[in-house]
This record gives C-alpha cells, sequence and structure tokens, in this order.
C-alpha cells in the first residue's frame, strides 16, 4: 500500500465517547459586580469559575425545599378535606364567614368581642345564614357562578366533573 492511501493518523489522545459527555463551553455575558461575587464565591469554595458558574446553574434545576414543604401541605389540607372541591368549598364557607365578622365589625365592636357578645354573635351568624343559601345554590348550578365567587375571595376555583 502506498504512503497516500494509508488512513492519516490523529495526534493526541482518542475523543471521549459521546455517552461520557464532554462538557461544552459556552459564552454569555454578567455584569462586573456578579462576576466578582461568582469569584469570590468560587475561592471561598475551592472551585473554579466555571465549576462555580456550573454548579449555580445546575441548582437553579434542583427542586426548592420550601416549595416543596408547600406542596406536601398543600395536599396535607386536601387529604382532610376529601378532596379539591371540599376543600374548595370549605374555603368559600370561610370566605362567607369573613365576610359576615366584617360586616359585623361595621356596626360597632364589643369589648367582649363578636363571640362573646350575644347580639353581634347573632348579626354574624344572620349574615353567614343570608350568604350561604346563595352559595349553595351557584354550587349546584353554574362553573361560572363558582368562578366568580372564587374571584370575590381571591381563589383558583375547582372545575366539576
Amino acid at each position: 500500500m502506498s504512503e497516500a492511501a494509508k488512513p492519516k493518523k490523529r495526534m493526541g489522545r482518542p475523543p471521549k465517547s459521546p455517552e461520557k459527555g464532554k462538557r461544552q463551553n459556552y459564552t454569555f455575558r454578567m455584569s462586573d459586580a456578579d462576576r466578582d461575587m461568582v469569584v469570590k464565591a468560587a475561592e471561598m469554595a475551592g472551585r473554579s469559575i466555571s465549576e462555580e458558574i456550573e454548579l449555580r446553574v445546575a441548582r437553579s434545576f434542583w427542586p426548592d425545599p420550601a416549595i416543596a414543604r408547600l406542596e406536601n401541605q398543600y395536599q396535607m389540607i386536601l387529604d382532610h378535606f376529601g378532596g379539591p372541591e371540599n376543600a374548595f368549598q370549605c374555603l368559600i364557607l370561610s370566605g362567607i364567614f369573613v365576610r359576615a365578622q366584617n360586616a359585623v365589625a361595621q356596626r360597632g365592636k364589643s369589648d367582649r368581642g363578636w363571640v362573646a357578645d350575644p347580639e353581634l354573635r347573632k348579626a354574624v351568624s344572620d349574615k353567614m345564614v343570608e350568604d350561604i343559601p346563595r352559595f349553595v345554590e351557584m354550587l349546584a348550578h353554574s362553573d361560572a357562578a363558582v368562578e366568580s365567587y372564587a374571584k370575590l375571595f381571591s381563589l383558583d376555583a375547582p372545575r366539576h366533573k
């Protein structure tokens, strides 16, 4: 075989296989202040600037423990009330209760509070009795009505199935 027919041999180490994944280089911009913070953090952690940036980017995709706790608490509430529709209805009822308390508060405050004051307690009860039938009627007839009531309390309304 002649010299020209032989395939050229590459110099250096053989390329890594794709599954081992050579990390890519990226160029991006950052302010001097941000760069200074990254440099300082990298020095404190004993990492290169590239390693520090790579770690911080990766961390941005890790689950946030605070959000995970909130999601867990939300699920516990849903389980406690027997599902999202029941929980939503309890929220609406609590909203009716708050509206009743606010209506009574406009009449005047008692030194003993509305629970201990028979007149204010009756006023809260009357206001709730006034609002609950409208709430039940809305639940029975219309997703749109439930959604409008939900907006009144700044809630996300569940859809009827």
